[in-house]
């Protein structure tokens, strides 16, 4: 539809219609949204050797493979923090930024 109302009108449409026929027409599709919290460790080495700890490595998922951070559920934060003071670790309640 952008496409056709584009070609008969000949020039790009307006950002505001392209959007709202986007919306119209169900673009977007779905999305879902859950709680997570986030690991940081020292660098990517160390969290690499984390995911390889038999007691910690289910618990965790790479947020990205060129980062020190890490995706863990809600429901696993107990445990991970309780694996992570047992080889003492210390623990923080924000991520450091650089």
């Amino acid at each position: 539809i952008i496409d056709l109302l584009t070609l008969l009108q000949g020039r790009p449409l307006d950002p505001n219609l392209v959007r709202r026929i986007k919306v119209w027409g169900k673009h977007y599709g779905h999305a879902a949204l859950e709680k997570v919290t986030l690991l940081q460790v020292k660098n990517a080495q160390i969290l690499q050797e984390l995911l390889q700890d038999p007691d910690i490595g289910p618990l965790i998922k790479p947020f990205s493979s060129l980062s020190a951070v890490a995706i863990v559920r809600d429901e696993d934060v107990p445990r991970l923090c309780q694996a992570l003071r047992q080889r003492n670790m210390d623990l923080a309640d924000k991520l450091v930024t650089r």
